[in-house]
């Protein structure tokens, strides 16, 4: 009697909360206590007081799928180290009562008794009547369940009373090995699902939810079907569902413990794992530290360890503003950090990596409430996106509907959209035959191929680091744009060895225009190989000449201006390597721009694995500069093969050495002449993997002679300089070859180049070259044309020309250089610093 008389003063008392104004506790007067935070279960224990649980594990008959760490007929071998039976100042790493220690940063001891066998369930049923033949073999196994009656709710609180609080059992958690159809529980649920009170023996009741329901929840319990996703993966699983009954019906639609849900498809793939900063707020475990003052320096540790967090209001000083920032720390000190698990982890947890730490910047919405929107402000991009095509992943992949098994969208960042675009982490990225999907797949900087990344669940560049991007502005990407206007900007400092981060807080336009331009982003670099040609005679004295090419690279650098009002130029950096991504310190200065385009021309850089990184940095007005942006790269010209021609059983053989890049073709040419008469010219073949090949003697009949050369091709087609030439030809009925006829190239045109590296200091290099014999002067002259220095004054043959510059004995500045080569004239400036 009792029961239902409370049970009916609760239903009428949230029939009162629906008529007024949603407050952070909207339940305060049915279950909310103050002191515990939680809506329908204690968020935090008191000394002297712990919120215990059993939990069982069930397997349906019909389950045959093998896995080794949950073999088919037992328990889980991780079960005993799931949770915590006792109260502890330490708990054991990576269970389920460690991490609500260390989530309520000391506030809540979450622990339980583990049933010892597991539970099989003949026939495959839905999860309400699997969890009902659970509860039965429990109650025929266990005779005293007052060790799970610890709380009640009372004048308006939780309160413990050990062993003997209200008669109604606090949790009971059944985890199900695997799902299966008719089991209906995609994952985890907040309620046992029982279709009435379920008694125990010795008096005490399961709540079925009947009476004592808001929303879909009730008191009796929670149910997961995530078995075989392993401890840790189940962790999240129950801390999430529990949680239900701390927050409320709802999710989050991004990050932190509690994304998910019908309303906010893919937003389960953005959880941080741990809760974030406003989960841990609301519920009382952390306070925030709220900038008051424009320029207010702060410094913060570790969010996960220390609970450290800044909340910066919208507008600046409001603080009943439920528009605001927050920051949070990442080091990931804690195995409870996975902030990231996209990119190279592959979607994996990982206790030990560093990936992905630094500053997290996260816009909260609707912030003085349950559940408030939530957005990243990923330090990578905000960007509009545009699909490409599909990617085939292959057979059991999704993206978001089962619509398109094996396929993935393409999508690729069309233009930045500072303000309100999506990273590559948002949950709902692109609309895809018919419904959202995620990015699952995008182009690997490192191979320019489009790969699998899973960076919805982060990447490595979603922190903001300092010399990564260490500004978030009006004028950044992303921006720090929020309801309509914001002058708030946050620009890093510096990181101890500790990793506590110091930064600055500005709520100015004044302070926001005295910072350093914001990172350029979407650095692109897209080979433009022009084909040069010179003609050579084909054998001496024919009077016969054949049109060669070879490949002039020209790499086409295009970025997205900055949005600053008072930026002035660009630089752009290059370093030629033939290591992945080069440190910073190893680029060199090569030009400066105004425009968000430039083009350069690498027409002597060759070798095989040699590729040209750029980068660029903005510059203001004032001569404050950007970070680096991202690098991107082009590929060198193939360097020039060398072959050697020589007999094989009788016949000859063509040799050559293999590539070290796979992507290379090999392709062999012959020139045949019969006498001094008819020529042929022919492409032979093309070859990826072979670096020799061989003929039969019958192509050399009617003593004809064949001349041949290699030249390298990349499938981006550009094109190596030829080879040098062999020869095979028939003699007295045998085949006869020799090697090493050089066949020069000469240019088909008079140039100079730009001096190489520029700016210098003390030496560059200057080349040139001609189609003809000419003579030929080189000088050096100051900005006022006074001539400083003579380089070449002389007849030079036709060809490419090179020559060392050391300007020791100059002072700093810019300087010019012309070339007179018969009617070619040109000249172009060069920048001396020391």
């Amino acid at each position: 009697m009792k029961r239902n008389l409370i049970n009916h003063l609760i239903i009428i008392c949230f029939l009162l909360t629906l008529s007024i104004a949603q407050t952070k506790d909207p339940f305060v007067c049915s279950m909310t206590s103050l002191s515990t935070s939680g809506q329908w279960k204690p968020a935090k224990t008191p000394v002297g007081s712990y919120f215990r649980v059993l939990i069982a594990f069930a397997q349906f008959e019909s389950d045959t799928k093998a896995d080794s760490s949950w073999p088919l007929n037992s328990l889980p071998l991780w079960a005993n180290d799931f949770i915590d039976d006792t109260v502890k100042d330490n708990y054991t790493n990576q269970t389920i009562s460690d991490y609500f220690d260390v989530a309520s940063m000391g506030n809540l001891n979450f622990i339980g008794d583990v049933y010892q066998d597991t539970i099989i369930i003949q026939q495959d049923l839905s999860y309400g009547a699997a969890s009902e033949i659970v509860l039965e073999e429990l109650n025929d196994s266990i005779r005293d369940f007052s060790r799970y009656d610890n709380w009640k709710y009372e004048n308006g609180e939780f309160v413990f009373e050990e062993d003997s609080a209200d008669g109604y059992i606090d949790m009971i958690i059944i985890i199900y090995r695997n799902e299966q159809d008719s089991l209906n529980l995609p994952g985890g649920i907040a309620v046992l699902g029982l279709s009435a009170e379920f008694s125990t023996y010795d008096g005490f009741i399961i709540d079925s939810g009947q009476f004592f329901q808001f929303g879909n929840y009730e008191f009796g319990g929670l149910c997961a079907s995530t078995g075989l996703g392993g401890k840790f993966f189940n962790i999240s699983i129950i801390a999430h569902e529990y949680s239900h009954y701390l927050f409320g019906e709802g999710h989050l639609n991004f990050g932190g413990l509690m994304p998910g849900g019908l309303l906010n498809p893919g937003a389960g793939s953005t959880s941080t794992f741990m809760m974030n900063a406003w989960e841990r707020e609301w519920l009382g475990y952390i306070n925030y530290t709220v900038p008051t003052s424009d320029g207010e320096q702060i410094t913060i540790g570790d969010f996960v360890t220390t609970g450290d967090a800044i909340k910066i209001p919208i507008p600046f000083n409001d603080t009943s503003s439920s528009t605001f920032y927050i920051i949070e720390n990442h080091q990931r000190i804690s195995d409870y950090d996975q902030i990231m698990r996209g990119g190279e982890l592959e979607g994996h947890y990982n206790f030990s990596t560093t990936l992905g730490s630094g500053i997290y910047i996260w816009k909260i919405t609707n912030g003085n409430d349950w559940y408030p929107t939530v957005d990243i402000k990923s330090a990578d991009g905000s960007w509009q996106w545009s699909y490409v095509d599909d990617f085939e992943a292959g057979s059991g992949w999704y993206a978001g509907s089962t619509c398109c098994e094996g396929l993935l969208p393409m999508t690729e960042r069309s233009s930045i959209h500072r303000d309100d675009g999506l990273s590559d982490r948002h949950p709902r990225h692109t609309f895809w035959n018919n419904h959202w999907a995620q990015k699952w797949v995008d182009i690997n900087p490192s191979t320019k191929e489009w790969e699998i990344t899973r960076n919805v669940f982060g990447d490595k560049y979603d922190a903001f680091n300092k010399d990564y991007n260490e500004l978030f502005t009006p004028w950044s990407n992303p921006s720090s744009y929020a309801n309509g206007a914001t002058n708030i900007s946050v620009e890093l400092i510096s990181q101890d060895q500790y990793g506590n981060i110091t930064l600055k807080v500005y709520s100015t336009e004044a302070s926001a225009e005295a910072l350093p331009p914001s990172k350029p982003q979407g650095l692109s670099v897209v080979n433009s190989a022009k084909d040069t040609a010179f003609s050579v005679e084909l054998f001496p004295g024919s009077g016969i000449y054949r049109e060669y090419f070879y490949s002039l690279t020209k790499s086409n650098l295009t970025w997205f201006g900055n949005d600053e009002p008072d930026i002035d130029y660009y630089k752009i950096y290059q370093c030629i390597t033939t290591s992945i991504e080069p440190s910073k310190q190893n680029y060199t200065l090569l030009d400066t721009t105004s425009d968000t385009s430039i083009t350069i021309t690498n027409q002597d850089i060759d070798g095989d694995c040699k590729r040209t990184y750029y980068r660029i940095i903005a510059v203001d007005d004032d001569g404050l500069e950007s970070v680096y942006s991202e690098s991107s790269w082009d590929w060198a010209r193939p360097e020039r093969p060398t072959i050697t021609l020589s007999r094989y059983q009788g016949h000859p053989k063509l040799s050559w050495t293999a590539s070290c890049d796979s992507s290379m073709q090999f392709i062999v040419e012959r020139d045949g002449r019969n006498g001094g008469g008819d020529t042929t010219v022919t492409v032979y073949g093309s070859y990826w993997i072979d670096t020799s090949i061989d003929w039969p003697t019958t192509h050399y009949a009617n003593e004809k002679t064949y001349y041949y050369q290699v030249q390298k091709k990349r499938t981006n087609e550009l094109k190596s300089k030829y080879s040098n030439k062999v020869d095979a030809w028939e003699q007295g009925g045998n085949v006869q070859t020799k090697t090493g006829s050089e066949r020069e190239d000469i240019p088909a045109i008079f140039a100079l180049s730009q001096n190489y590296p520029n700016p210098f200091n003390p030496t560059t290099k200057i080349k040139y070259q001609l189609p003809q014999a000419s003579h030929v002067t080189i000088n050096l002259y100051d900005m006022l044309g006074r001539e400083v220095k003579e380089f070449i004054n002389d007849m030079q043959e036709a060809g490419f020309y090179e020559l060392n510059f050391d300007g020791s004995d100059l002072s700093s500045g810019t300087y010019i250089y012309r070339i007179t080569a018969g009617d070619f004239v040109d000249s172009k400036k060069l920048l001396l610093i020391k």
